[in-house]
């Protein structure tokens, strides 16, 4: 059975970077939603999630958060990208299906000083991600939990787009 979590499913030095950096004038595009939906809207203006799983998606709505927004779209869901102008969001979370097509789209969507994030990023695969921020200001966390640090998850790394 699905529940839905009371907060992020980061890495909690992750969760304390996000929680210091939003004000309730922030802007947030979340893919891939769930527990940090609800906790995002609580701290933020406006937060878009995106997500494919119409039964998540559902109980992200029944959170019943006015500023939180859930889209339910089917893969490939980095399309949505098309729909926002650049430099819209202080903050994109990357957590979801298709993340490094997302993050490659998104990241022209980031104002300039704000921040784009990808979980679980130290997994390979992401490395197409990574490359396309070098040049940006980069922070990583990591869960020091040891079952997480098997598994190689829980590892949350932000980049700062560069002020223009």
């Amino acid at each position: 059975m699905l529940k839905l979590r009371t907060f992020p499913w980061w890495a909690p030095d992750a969760v304390k970077f996000v929680n210091d950096y939003l004000t309730k004038d922030s802007l947030v595009l979340e893919f891939g939603g769930g527990g940090s939906s609800p906790w995002l809207a609580d701290r933020a203006k406006k937060v878009i999630t995106i997500e494919h799983h119409p039964k998540w998606a559902r109980m992200i709505r029944e959170s019943n958060k006015e500023n939180l927004e859930v889209r339910e779209l089917s893969r490939p869901y980095n399309l949505i990208c098309k729909e926002f102008k650049d430099n819209t969001f202080d903050l994109i979370i990357v957590d979801g299906r298709d993340r490094v097509k997302c993050f490659k789209d998104a990241k022209r969507l980031v104002k300039p000083g704000g921040w784009i994030a990808l979980d679980d990023a130290a997994r390979e695969r992401y490395g197409e991600a990574w490359k396309s921020v070098s040049s940006w200001k980069e922070v990583k966390y990591k869960n020091k939990d040891p079952k997480e640090m098997r598994t190689g998850s829980r590892m949350t790394w932000f980049w700062q787009k560069p002020n223009e």
